[in-house]
């Protein structure tokens, strides 16, 4: 038995490797236009600003940003930093890899909710084409985002089997990817209610849970009280830590957690999530079709389930009823900028739809195969429906890459333009922007800047000023002091107005 076991872990060893391998080349073949992108924006503040860091400060990674506790990904740039300095190519391939990594843990958790591999295999290989996805993937910056939901997943598979198998080191594992989760962006805080539901679906009233044995059904509400009340005492640490670095529980200062929910905004997201390519560069028509296909198999797959819940197995009822729930509490972290503020059809902030995304994907999914009939024509016409969304998905990734591909050729006219007026600047020189585009269908410069300037002439005594749009009290006498550049538009070029007067 044990030779037999142990034959069968290997295996599943080697198909988990093979699977890993395939998404992820599948992902880099996806991604190839962006890896020889530059760092936009931000990027240049979790390089140049983190990587200064020396080891014995590395206690500032909890609050180098004035809005987040954010240490693990930030530890992430900081070693990106100190290995390739602020090369590009590294930092999009962790993005890259980790984003596959995702699809990965999305099967794994798939079939260890006794979901077909096949199912399982569909969901992860659809998601490693959505377009949404291409915020937090193309983006550098945008790895708060990966982490997050890898290491919520991670949580999921690992806390899952805690309780199937009665596994304490697990358990273990599941509470430090949980935290590290909640280290990676603060929506991962969404496991206060996922790892219940775990415990609701598959322990008490699980298939263990049947038995209609008092001491048998005291010791399963015994075990994940106790479970739950570990996880719940360090989640208050975890809460307290935040309170005493930030003085407040939220991301940013201007984004309350919890807002009124507006009709306009809520429509605009589901739009979005629905048909996740940039207006910028679809026709209405396209971006209709794109969505009423996803919509109509959405919508056929729930259907399914609901006509079709006493013929499906158990095992894809709960997998259904958990990822419903997964799904709603992951939103709940982000409800603000999904039916506050919205996610506009130029996907800025589309990244707060990556993991609900995943999920939809995963409910589809299963309604269509779990829940549909077992003949072979209906799994036939089943595939080939979900199948008509890989087109146009990858057709979604390349046009809304596109955007992120002349933000960074905007970046790098604007630092090269820059060094090749002013080669070298005198000491402590001050050097105003006016008109830097800080969006453009995807983000060039919002803050860092002064960093990317540092970076690009490897100084850090240049004082950057950059003058926006709403700055209504600006006066061209205020850059006298200093070398006044503006980024020209139409030539797609930084020009220099004038140096010190």
């Amino acid at each position: 038995m044990r030779t037999s076991d142990g034959l069968a872990n290997r295996i599943n060893a080697t198909a988990g490797v093979a699977v890993f391998s395939v998404f992820a080349l599948v992902a880099i073949v996806v991604y190839w236009p962006i890896l020889n992108n530059t760092l936009i924006g931000d990027d240049y503040f979790y390089t140049v600003k983190v990587g200064e860091l020396s080891f014995s400060g590395l206690g500032h990674l909890f609050d180098i940003h004035p809005s987040f506790v954010r240490p693990l990904p930030t530890l992430v740039f900081w070693l990106q930093f100190k290995l390739f300095g602020v090369a590009a190519l590294p930092s999009h391939l962790i993005n890259v890899i980790i984003h596959a990594a995702n699809a990965f843990l999305l099967f794994c958790l798939l079939v260890r909710l006794g979901i077909s591999r096949n199912a399982s295999l569909l969901c992860g290989f659809l998601f490693l084409i959505t377009p949404v996805a291409v915020e937090p993937v193309t983006w550098s910056s945008g790895r708060f985002d990966l982490m997050s939901t890898f290491f919520v997943l991670l949580a999921s598979v690992l806390y899952l089997a805690s309780v199937q198998n009665r596994s304490t080191a697990a358990f273990a594992g599941a509470i430090a990817a949980a935290f590290s989760a909640m280290f990676s962006k603060e929506s991962a805080m969404a496991l206060v209610l996922v790892f219940p539901a775990i415990e609701l679906i598959y322990g008490i009233l699980g298939e263990a849970g049947n038995s209609g044995d008092t001491g048998a059904r005291r010791g399963r509400w015994r075990r994940s009280g106790i479970r739950l009340v570990i996880f719940y005492s360090m989640f208050a640490g975890y809460i307290a830590l935040r309170y005493a670095i930030l003085g407040r529980l939220g991301g940013y200062r201007d984004v309350p957690f919890i807002a009124v929910p507006d009709l306009l905004a809520s429509t605009r997201t589901i739009w979005t999530f629905l048909s996740p390519v940039s207006s910028q560069l679809a026709s209405r028509q396209l971006l209709l079709i794109l969505a009423g296909i996803f919509l109509m198999l959405l919508t056929m797959s729930q259907v399914l389930v609901l006509i079709r819940w006493k013929q499906a197995s158990a095992a894809a009822r709960k997998a259904w009823l958990f990822l419903v729930v997964m799904t709603a509490a992951t939103i709940v972290p982000v409800n603000t900028q999904l039916f506050s503020f919205g996610i506009g059809s130029n996907l800025r902030d589309s990244r707060e739809l990556y993991i609900v995304s995943m999920l939809a994907i995963a409910i589809m999914v299963i309604g269509l195969f779990e829940f549909g009939w077992r003949k072979k024509e209906w799994r036939v016409m089943a595939t080939i429906s979900v199948l008509l969304l890989v087109p146009l998905w990858s057709w979604g990734v390349v046009k809304n890459n596109s955007l992120w591909e002349e933000s960074a050729a905007v970046s790098s006219a604007i630092l090269e333009g820059t060094q090749e007026l002013l080669p070298e600047p005198p000491p402590d020189s001050r050097l105003y922007y006016l008109n830097v585009p800080e969006w453009d269908g995807a983000y060039v410069f919002v803050t860092a800047l002064k960093y990317a300037v540092a970076s690009q002439y490897g100084r850090k005594d240049l004082q950057v000023v950059q003058i926006r749009r709403e700055d209504v009290d600006f006066d061209i006498n205020d850059t006298a002091d200093g070398y006044l550049l503006v980024y020209d538009r139409e030539q797609t070029r930084i020009v220099l107005i004038h140096g010190p007067l």
